[in-house]
């Protein structure tokens, strides 16, 4: 059996979907699985058990003329299943050059669909059953799907090794706790403000005797990294020289460290699926019953909903007024316990 995934977005909304791919191999452990993705997320599955091939999609190759050779090439292959993550029109025409493949799933839209075999209607607020529901016409046509949840890198040895001795040469202990902090975000909208992570991070060297390891970001976030750590210049447990030039990298580094604590994002996903423990804010932009439906010993979140008095929904924009007094009603106090309490259970 071949079986076909495809996910175009966002990093993290792509490593979120790759629990279909898992979900797949335990239900199907000698299918061929391939997960057809942007090419700057390709990287991180290399290794992945779940997927046997990645099949990159570049930027040149999102151009109509070579989208279409791409994708003639790809469904050669003739897949037994396509499940259409995405659900685009553009990615509609997968299944339309697979003529043959008996199980064809996409997400139900109107006046859409016409090449898909089966069509799933949104059931879901929540971005992992929303992607298990994506197999529901396989369980309906008698296959004993096993579902799993469980978000998954695999950092290499080389790739750990080569961390650890940063940390070391950095002066991180690895005798001592590390916690990752996300300070800033790919959006300057979406990062908390970093008055009250400033008092976070006290806390934390203060009460748990922490190491923080500030992660780096991308280009357009170094000097906001830097800024902030500046504000901890006398410090010693402090650190932001640790580099990580790649994705992989980062979860490489995110593997050495203890939790994760910070902004909502795709370094959080990645924190959880290298196995941290960990605690984020999230923005306004973002809402947590979609992306952390699910709180526990492990995971915990906050966003302004869970301290916002006021009965009314207000309405917002990304980065208007509204937006960052709803955020600015998170107060650290509001966020500290839910890191104690992490602690105290993983740490």
């Amino acid at each position: 059996m071949k079986i076909l995934v495809i996910r175009y977005k966002f990093i993290g909304d792509v490593l979120l979907s790759s629990t279909l791919c898992a979900s797949l191999r335990k239900s199907f452990p000698d299918a061929q699985i391939d997960f057809l993705m942007h090419a700057n997320a390709a990287p991180l599955f290399a290794g992945n058990a779940d997927i046997d091939n990645v099949i990159p999609l570049s930027a040149a190759e999102r151009k109509t003329l070579a989208y279409f050779k791409k994708i003639w090439r790809v469904t050669r292959a003739k897949y037994d299943i396509i499940v259409d993550a995405t659900s685009t029109a553009k990615t509609e025409f997968i299944s339309l050059f697979s003529s043959k493949s008996k199980f064809k799933i996409g997400r139900f839209k109107k006046g859409r669909g016409l090449f898909y075999t089966h069509r799933v209607a949104k059931q879901f607020d929540n971005k992992i059953e929303q992607r298990m529901a994506m197999l529901k016409p396989l369980v309906d046509a008698g296959f004993g799907i096993v579902e799993d949840r469980q978000l998954k890198l695999y950092p290499t040895d080389q790739e750990i090794e080569l961390v650890d001795q940063q940390m070391r040469q950095a002066g991180v202990d690895r005798d001592r706790n590390v916690f990752a902090l996300s300070v800033s975000s790919k959006f300057d909208y979406r990062y908390w403000n970093l008055d009250y992570m400033e008092e976070v991070v006290k806390h934390c060297l203060d009460k748990h005797n922490a190491q923080v390891v500030l992660l780096p970001g991308m280009p357009h976030e170094e000097d906001l990294i830097s800024n902030f750590h500046a504000r901890f210049s006398k410090q010693a447990n402090i650190h932001s020289t640790i580099d990580a030039k790649s994705l992989r990298e980062l979860c490489a580094l995110l593997s050495q460290c203890d939790i994760y604590i910070g902004n909502e994002g795709a370094p959080r996903h990645f924190a959880e699926a290298v196995g941290l423990p960990t605690v984020c804010v999230f923005s306004p932009s973002a809402n947590l019953d979609e992306w952390l439906p699910v709180q526990n010993e492990h995971h915990k979140a906050i966003e302004w909903r869970s301290v916002y008095t006021d009965a009314s929904e207000p309405e917002y924009e990304n980065d208007d007024a509204t937006y960052h007094e709803l955020y600015n009603s998170i107060k650290p106090a509001h966020f500290i316990p839910l890191i104690d309490d992490v602690v105290k259970h993983n740490l």
